[in-house]
């Protein structure tokens, strides 16, 4: 629905914001975030490695 711009775990900081911990949800999310460009940087790294052969 996203179109993979947002998690699971990015959704549950979300939720802590709405329910009332807004820095901790913040933070949370804003974790949860950098782990997925992460991740997703490693991959279409290594798809471009598997390209180039």
């Amino acid at each position: 629905m996203t179109g993979g711009m947002i998690n699971m775990p990015m959704l549950d900081g979300l939720l802590m914001i709405v329910n009332g911990h807004f820095f901790k949800g913040l933070n949370y999310f804003l974790k949860q975030r950098k782990l997925m460009l992460k991740e997703k940087s490693s991959l279409t790294r290594e798809t471009d490695a598997v390209k180039e052969m």
